[in-house]
């Protein structure tokens, strides 16, 4: 180490002791070439890390996440909302809601009801803003404990009570594979013709 003497010597404003008297037991016989690989690489290192903490996601991030197509949103960017659309009094925003909700509210035209009129779905024009203001009974734990997935709740506005329960979708899965079958069928009777 170098002496005390010396390190008061060199003193530098802004750098501490103990860096000046590293700075003193360097070598004496480096380069200035050899000094300036070692701040350039040293320079380097804390910019890709400053970097880092700046912004430290994947640059390239193909955007993949549960509110995106299996794709990423980079290769397939998700649909987005016609009007200004509310959900039991919150608005509903395109990066909470996977593409299939966003194509089912889009697709929920002029004033709908299920359930007794108990879950009503409104068109309204707010100026020139559309909007479309679900709603569904959400006032008790029991309530809420009760409802459905939102994408249950956005079908069988659209298409009836029956079309999203588990036995009509199961009955219905059936019948289309019957139907496959019966397909399969003729196609084989006509190959063999």
């Amino acid at each position: 180490m170098a002496s005390a003497e010396t390190v008061k010597e060199s003193s530098t404003p802004g750098v501490s002791p103990d860096m000046q008297a590293l700075i003193a037991a360097l070598p004496k016989q480096m380069t200035p070439e050899e000094l300036t690989v070692i701040l350039k690489t040293i320079s380097e290192s804390s910019a890709a890390g400053m970097k880092r903490s700046l912004r430290p996601e994947n640059e390239t991030h193909p955007g993949i996440s549960a509110y995106s197509y299996p794709e990423g949103e980079v290769a397939r960017p998700k649909p987005t909302l016609t009007r200004e659309t509310f959900f039991v009094g919150g608005r509903l925003r395109e990066e909470t809601l996977t593409p299939k909700e966003i194509e089912l509210c889009n697709a929920l035209m002029g004033d709908r009801e299920s359930r007794g009129g108990t879950w009503p779905a409104t068109d309204a024009r707010h100026g020139s803003h559309e909007r479309l203001f679900i709603n569904v009974p959400c006032k008790t734990v029991d309530d809420r404990m009760n409802l459905p997935s939102f994408t249950q709740v956005l079908v069988e506005l659209q298409q009836g009570r029956e079309a999203a329960s588990p036995e009509h979708l199961i009955d219905r899965v059936a019948q289309l594979e019957a139907q496959l079958l019966a397909m399969a069928g003729h196609m084989k009777v006509g190959a063999e013709r």
